[in-house]
């Protein structure tokens, strides 16, 4: 249990890095945008295959109401994102007339906050189930923490605020990342059913993520080169799977 707790947390401090070097991206705007396209696309893809192919099935192993827990999670992200924020939605980084105020950016603050507190439980419900799951799910949430970071950066700089603060709102949903990865000790306590139901729980918020957020940005880009790219990132997911299997 200390061994998963320990990568658990490495994960979450990881996972927290990647969103501040999505922040000081956003106050550089230095991004090349078909990079971060594909960027996002090879996330929605790996996030696609991880959640379908690994939490899905360990969550089922665990408790046999793992659907109805996906479906909650579909629905908890679909909720912050699109009833408690009004006007937000992930990964639409260039939204100045909808961003400008005060109170939209504590808005989307808070929205992601509370979105990258459920990709912490993630990691920690993968690393609860194994360390192998444990770096898929971190690797998922990574792919796309940038893309967050950048958001987050860019929000408060269109809403007049300073770079530093960019930067701090970004290291404070990373943070949120790290205090969900801590959930492990409650987590490992409570048994498999409850590592299956935050499996199932984390799987529905990938699917919603991938394919509800991501993969519409993609084809908005209306380049196939990037909707390969959808396709490399469960590749990507196959060759770390067939690396790990190959460490044991």
């Amino acid at each position: 249990m200390r061994s998963q707790a320990a990568l658990a947390v490495l994960f979450g401090v990881l996972c927290l890095g990647v969103n501040v070097l999505g922040g000081m991206i956003a106050l550089r705007a230095s991004r090349s945008q078909k990079g971060m396209a594909c960027t996002v696309a090879g996330g929605a893809g790996f996030m696609l295959a991880v959640a379908l192919l690994e939490m899905l099935p360990e969550g089922l192993e665990r408790t046999p109401h793992a659907p109805l827990f996906a479906l909650l999670g579909y629905g908890l992200i679909h909720l912050c994102e699109h009833v408690l924020i009004p006007h937000f939605h992930f990964g639409e980084e260039v939204h100045p007339e909808a961003m400008i105020g005060t109170t939209a950016s504590a808005a989307a603050l808070g929205g992601l906050v509370a979105h990258s507190f459920i990709d912490g439980l993630s990691i920690a419900g993968g690393v609860s189930s194994g360390a192998r799951l444990g770096a898929l799910v971190f690797l998922g949430v990574a792919l796309h923490s940038i893309p967050a970071g950048f958001t987050m950066g860019s929000v408060m700089l269109a809403a007049g605020r300073s770079g530093r603060t960019a930067v701090l709102s970004a290291l404070l949903i990373g943070a949120a990342t790290l205090v969900g990865a801590c959930s492990i000790f409650a987590i490992g306590a409570g048994g498999p059913a409850l590592v299956g139901a935050v499996l199932s729980l984390s799987a529905g918020s990938f699917l919603y993520i991938a394919a509800t957020d991501l993969i519409p940005l993609v084809n908005a880009q209306d380049d196939r080169g990037t909707t390969w790219a959808i396709f490399g990132g469960v590749g990507l997911f196959y060759g770390i799977v067939r690396a790990l299997e190959a460490f044991k």
